[in-house]
């Protein structure tokens, strides 16, 4: 406490200087932003390191008082810099900050300690997950930065205009080393000339503008003092510079630098304030972290690994380990405690949500023969031929069906690998029925989604009770006649022939499935057929229909969905009967009941490579397939378990 009201008073009286200093047109002691809100804001100025020409002496007040600030914090919690014992200069500081953010801050990204809320994020938003993030500007609106610790294994070849990203495929091997040093026979890159043009190592900045945008940002991170590199750039940090990949391309023409001295960032972390502070106080997301120029350089260096150095590489250097060593290691630093999870929430005895990062990094990140290619979220726009994804996953070789009418069944992939890891998780292992089609739209229902609510149907004296399914994310509504109101409606399956030809329900194209309304279950149960025989829905799943091929058509030839022989549509439905209202006690029971009803769907289920899957989370002994069902047994716990 005494530490943050010392830090706070010297804030204060910096705070006024600077302002004092505006006021009389004196130039500013430095550019901050603080979240606390409140007090007048400094006019808008030029942001220092921008040097003229006629002007290149660095101004060192900012860093001196950035030092005398991490003086302060040291000296006050009585244990110097950090806990230090890995051989780092005892001169380097990081240190929490509260809810001081200013240009120059780090961010970091912290699990919720709610495992709750750490599942939803987990399934939702994994590409932030432990992130470090740069500050590069902060305003009264609006805060933007860089994920440092998301390291690629692709590069942006010379010439990038701002318009298009040419990417380039990484070298070859286990440990994937500096873009370009692959050269010879097998190589993509054949000539030292090519390897030269090729390395502009990326690194993933974020979302805004990243990789898969339309319009990628390229912003370039740098270390070169000359007088033409601090012309063309802006100073976050003492000694550490921003600049566009054009200027950085400048910089490498006139001799200054080479391609390797810089950090290629594609992409960025925006936020608006009051949405920032909003993680930040209420849902306890970030931490907000000062620390000096060599600390934020160490940690950059160690996740570049040049070739004649790949020996003795950082495991982070390698893009699939999504840059968690080096999170760990300054979160460490910083004293910084996460939450224990407890043996349940772990998979394989591993973090759920790290496994997550894990494979989001192997997919978005880690472009070779190993990626995720397939994964539809994250390969569509990459710009690599469409054989890679055919190379990658054998689901996608699977011969086109024939168009998808009403009454197909479609199970989802069966590829090493789930396309519904990262979204959607609820469409792992899944069973679709299509309902009805046209020029504009499908219609389809899950089938093995039981949630924990009940429908209950009026009978006379007495009343029948109905779990109900998640058909999909779609709620139909009909007016009610009688008002203007609009009320969801509820569908109803059985599969009994018999009972479809006595007049129950209406066939659904050419399959063994009746579909039927409220008015002519209640007929038929009280008129002796067992309840049993039905399946209550809410909600549909519906697909876009585009030109010649409909949407979900577009699914099954991509190999994220596959049609089911009607060989298998009765027992698939005699399994899916098994599964009872969703209860917490139940829940892995029903996931797994869906599960065997997904395998039983196909022509060769023992061949299934789902089944047979070789594919594990990177450094775990985890295989993805596990993961999914892991994933996909969260979503049900998040989304439709009361």
């Amino acid at each position: 406490m005494r530490t943050l009201v010392i830090a706070i008073v010297v804030t204060a009286v910096y705070f006024l200087a600077e302002m004092v200093g505006a006021w009389t047109n004196t130039p500013p002691l430095s550019h901050r932003f603080s979240t606390s809100g409140g007090g007048r804001t400094p006019p808008e100025r030029t942001v220092r390191g921008l040097a003229s020409k006629d002007h290149d002496v660095p101004d060192r007040t900012l860093d001196d008082w950035r030092d005398f600030r991490a003086a302060l914090v040291s000296g006050e919690s009585g244990s110097g810099q950090s806990s230090n014992n890995s051989g780092r200069n005892d001169e380097q500081w990081a240190y929490e900050t509260g809810d001081y953010v200013e240009r120059g801050s780090i961010v970091l990204s912290v699990p919720s300690s709610n495992a709750y809320l750490d599942t939803i994020d987990s399934l939702n938003n994994i590409c932030y997950r432990k992130a470090i993030v740069l500050v590069l500007d902060a305003g009264s609106r609006f805060i933007k930065g860089i994920v440092l610790n998301r390291p690629t294994n692709v590069g942006v070849r010379e010439g990038f205009d701002g318009n298009s990203m040419e990417l380039c495929r990484p070298g070859h091997g286990e440990l994937v080393v500096e873009l370009g040093s692959c050269i010879g026979d097998g190589c993509d890159l054949q000539t030292e000339e090519e390897v030269k043009s090729a390395r502009w190592k990326v690194w993933f900045g974020g979302e805004c503008g990243g990789l898969f945008s339309d319009d990628p940002q390229i912003i370039c991170i740098h270390t070169i003092g000359t007088r033409l590199a601090t012309s063309l750039s802006s100073e976050v940090l003492p000694g550490i510079y921003s600049t566009t990949f054009a200027g950085a391309e400048s910089i490498v023409r006139a001799g200054e630098a080479r391609q390797s001295d810089f950090w290629v960032f594609c992409g960025y972390v925006g936020w608006d304030v009051e949405i920032f502070h909003e993680e930040m106080f209420e849902e306890g997301l970030w931490h907000i972290v000062s620390a000096d120029t060599s600390t934020v350089l160490e940690e950059l260096n160690m996740l570049r690994c040049e070739e004649e150095d790949s020996k003795e590489c950082d495991i982070d250097s390698d893009a699939r380990n999504a840059g968690l060593h080096v999170y760990d290691m300054l979160a460490k630093r910083i004293g910084l405690d996460f939450p224990v999870e407890s043996q349940s929430e772990l998979v394989g005895g591993h973090s759920f949500g790290d496994l997550m990062l894990h494979e989001f990094a192997t997919a978005a990140l880690s472009f070779s023969e190993e990626s995720n290619l397939a994964q539809p979220n994250l390969s569509r726009g990459i710009g690599y031929e469409s054989s890679s994804a055919l190379d990658y996953d054998p689901a996608v070789l699977m011969k086109r069906a024939q168009r998808c009418a009403a009454g197909t069944l479609l199970r989802a992939s069966s590829g090493e690998r789930s396309p519904y890891l990262f979204s959607d998780q609820g469409f792992h292992k899944s069973l679709l029925l299509l309902l009805r089609t046209n020029e504009e739209y499908t219609e389809g229902v899950i089938l093995n989604l039981v949630s924990s609510t009940v429908l209950e149907l009026e009978t006379g004296p007495e009343s029948i009770e109905f779990p109900l399914r998640y058909g999909g994310s779609v709620n139909i509504s009909t007016e009610d006649g009688d008002s203007d109101t609009v009320e969801e409606s509820t569908l109803f399956l059985h599969s009994d022939i018999d009972l479809g030809k006595s007049g129950v329900g209406t066939q659904v194209g050419k399959s063994r499935f009746y579909l039927c309304n409220y008015d002519e279950v209640i007929q038929a149960v009280t008129s002796g057929v067992a309840s049993q025989s039905f399946m209550a829905f809410q909600g549909i799943t519906i697909w876009a229909n585009d030109g010649d091929m409909s949407g979900v058509e577009e699914d099954v030839k991509n190999g994220f969905l596959e049609t089911v022989p009607a060989s298998r549509e009765k027992l698939v439905w005699d399994k899916l009967l098994e599964q009872e209202l969703l209860t917490e006690d139940n829940l892995a029971i029903n996931a797994h009941l869906g599960r065997q009803a997904w395998s039983l769907a196909s022509a060769d289920s023992e061949n299934d490579k789902a089944a047979k899957s070789n594919q594990y989370v990177f450094g775990t002994d985890v295989q993805t397939n596990t993961l999914a069902d892991e994933a996909s047994r969260r979503w049900m716990m998040t989304n439709i378990l009361s």
